[in-house]
């Protein structure tokens, strides 16, 4: 498993190239990012093969998607799942379980912990920390693998753990038909990089002495972006069961 991503050249694909100074290549900071967050944005491309002359056009063939998952993380493979004809799952296991064949994909996680507000709106900005990695999809076709990353996926919001529980050993067992009609995509990350910015706002000297003109006219300031789990709330054919451990450890749990 890679420790650390950093690029060889700035004209490697992960290279950070506008406020460098906020980059991170390691793999702890990249991987923290991944596991506290709950959706991932995974970009991708249909085969050329469906439109050969590339002729642009309205059809969904000829152009590039973005789609939000639930996802999970083991070591430096990221997973995915969904249903087995799916545009994206199509797309991402048309070179079936060769990783070095795969089509090249995209995978994103943000948070947003604040709005930074500015005296002049261009230097308006958030305190976020976000990760961006790439890798080739293959097609999880090992039982084993499909089943220990379905369970992976199912537990990665909870933060499962042998004291707390996880949701996928507390859950019915997929049925047959079920894992059939599921396909189970693998992104081993290639190269990857994070980006961060935390601090209070960044105007300009001369707005700041601008006391009558500016600094004396217009609020700026951090605004705190607070997103937490709250009280679990069960349904009704659920009473008379226990809340589980790992639901209960949600409870105020803050994901900035």
């Amino acid at each position: 498993m890679a420790t650390n991503y950093t690029p060889s050249t700035p004209s490697s694909l992960h290279f950070v190239h506008r406020l460098r100074d906020r980059a991170a290549y390691d793999a702890p900071t990249i991987h923290s990012i991944l596991d506290s967050g709950l959706v991932a944005h995974v970009g991708f491309t249909l085969p050329a093969s469906i439109n050969p002359t590339n002729t642009p056009s309205d059809d969904q063939e000829t152009w590039p998607f973005v789609i939000p998952m639930a996802y999970g993380r083991v070591e430096d493979i990221v997973y995915l799942h969904g249903y087995v004809s799916g545009r994206m799952m199509k797309a991402l296991s048309r070179a079936g379980d060769d990783e070095q064949a795969g089509p090249p994909t995209t995978i994103t996680v943000t948070h947003v912990d604040s709005l930074v507000l500015a005296l002049d709106p261009f230097n308006n900005s958030f305190n976020y920390r976000s990760a961006c990695v790439f890798g080739h999809a293959r097609l999880v076709s090992d039982e084993e693998e499909k089943m220990m990353a379905l369970k992976t996926i199912t537990d990665h919001p909870f933060n499962a753990s042998a004291e707390r529980g996880s949701r996928w050993e507390d859950s019915k067992l997929p049925t047959e038909a079920e894992m059939k009609t599921t396909k189970v995509i693998a992104v081993r990350i290639k190269a990857a990089s994070a980006k961060a910015r935390r601090g209070d706002v960044k105007d300009d000297k001369k707005d700041i002495e601008d006391v009558e003109g500016t600094s004396g006219r217009y609020w700026a300031g951090v605004v705190p972006v607070e997103t937490r789990f709250g009280e679990a709330r069960g349904m009704e054919y659920s009473k008379g069961i226990e809340v589980p451990g790992y639901v209960k450890g949600l409870n105020g749990r803050s994901l900035n």
